[in-house]
């Protein structure tokens, strides 16, 4: 009996031993070359994209702050957290933050019987707007100090946070952004179509170049939310105008699809930021197991790599551009790789998260569809004009020229629209033809 003891301890020792050595051979094989590469390309710019940071001014948009002291507040209130992060553990909550501009500048607040804002994916906003005009003309004039602040986003060239990467920290206030939005669907409704056009097209203009540059993944998908929704409420607004009726430049500006890059890349590398800081804060708080062989912080982040850097790749950086599908990054899912042997939560939390990353470029490259859209719907509106016939005419018979997916055109409900590759199989993105409700709105009158 006793020599089976030991010949069953014996067997337990050496699987021990084996146990451990695949442990320790996991831990020390390190990334392999593609996640090197990933690695490399997540690397943070060291400088700062050029031109002015909208970061302040849309911390800060709830408040009626001069705007000579937009940037010292916001500054304020970084180093307030910092310290704040500094006090807490990397699994505590952080207490109540009192922000500078608390208590010594106005703030707005939505009322609770405030009308809703036009915001992404309404596919009318005007209609939404016309239907209540009156109260709608009440509730702006209340707002109309938080539709300038809005408006005046336009006025910065990009988006950067200069906050920690961690997830406790708050974001900007972004539910506000849809204002500006139901304003120029009032203002053109009321008959101030200049303006109405003027502030939608310099929105979307803004919002592109927030879009390529920020380094939030939320704010990146804030932007190209954004630019969906204003461009179809330009669209409608083309819908009731007459098609010889001059159009703000700003308009060809916003929507000329070479005018800004789509990026995804500085989102990617800002949400690698928030998962390291993740990781190393689970790591620093799991016991002597958990950390020496159920996971391995810089492993995981070896293995997640290359999921946040395919953003990065030039070869899908060309796909935003030419409208080319991105497939999913190809990166090994099975738990039974050697690098999982020392480090199965992290293989678990890497597999995780990787489906959802899938949809973010494709939604990307469907913002560029949309701008292209709307900039082959302006050029047909001059073709159409200048020849004396409808845009369906012109549609009809020559078609839509497009980059990448087709425009395609509804004889019956007089619009068009393309095929969406993020929003779900089956998606599509319409709006309708320039001009095409005039005779609609000569009925209604």
């Amino acid at each position: 009996m006793l020599r089976v003891v030991r010949w069953f301890g014996s067997i337990l020792f050496v699987l021990l031993l084996l146990a451990a050595g695949l442990v320790a051979v996991s831990r020390l094989i390190g990334p392999d070359d593609a996640q090197r590469a990933a690695l490399e390309l997540l690397q943070p710019d060291d400088a700062a994209p050029p031109g002015s940071n909208a970061f302040a001014a849309l911390w800060l948009i709830e408040f009626d702050v001069p705007s000579d002291e937009i940037e010292a507040l916001a500054g304020a209130d970084v180093a307030q957290f910092e310290r704040a992060l500094a006090d807490r553990g990397p699994y505590e909550s952080l207490e109540p933050v009192t922000l500078a501009a608390e208590d010594r500048y106005p703030r707005f607040l939505k009322a609770a019987d405030d009308l809703p804002q036009c915001h992404p994916r309404d596919v009318a906003c005007l209609e939404q707007v016309r239907a209540n005009p009156a109260a709608y003309a009440t509730q702006l004039a209340r707002q109309q100090d938080l539709v300038a602040r809005v408006r005046a986003l336009a006025d910065f060239d990009v988006y950067r946070n200069p906050m920690p990467a961690d997830l406790r920290i708050p974001f900007p206030p972004l539910q506000h952004l849809a204002v500006s939005r139901t304003a120029s669907a009032l203002d053109f409704i009321e008959g101030r179509t200049d303006e109405a056009l003027e502030a939608a097209c310099r929105d979307v203009a803004a919002w592109r170049r927030f879009g390529a540059q920020a380094d939030s993944l939320l704010v990146a998908m804030v932007a190209h939310g954004t630019i969906d929704a204003g461009a179809r409420l330009v669209a409608e607004m083309l819908a009731e105008l007459p098609l010889d009726q001059p159009l703000p430049e700003m308009c060809t500006r916003a929507f000329d699809p070479a005018a800004v890059t789509p990026n995804l890349c500085p989102a990617m590398r800002g949400e690698a930021q928030l998962s390291k800081a993740a990781i190393e804060a689970a790591g620093n708080q799991a016991g002597l197991i958990n950390r020496w062989v159920l996971l391995d912080g810089p492993g995981t982040l070896a293995i997640m790599a290359p999921t946040y850097a395919h953003a990065c790749r030039p070869e899908v950086r060309q796909s935003l551009l030419d409208d080319t599908p991105i497939d999913a990054p190809a990166v090994p899912t099975s738990l039974w790789r050697l690098q999982c042997a020392g480090n199965l939560v992290g293989c678990v939390l890497a597999d995780v998260g990787r489906p959802g990353y899938a949809s973010y470029l494709q939604r990307v490259q469907d913002s560029q569809a949309v701008i292209r859209t709307l900039d082959a719907l302006l050029r047909l509106r001059v073709k159409a004009a200048a020849n004396g016939v409808s845009p369906l005419s012109v549609a009809t018979s020559e078609g839509i020229p497009s980059v990448g997916r087709p425009i395609r055109v509804d004889a019956a409900a007089l619009d068009a629209g393309i095929e969406l590759r993020g929003a779900g199989e089956g998606a599509h993105w319409r709006v309708p033809l320039p001009g095409s409700r005039l005779q609609n709105l000569a009925r209604a009158d």
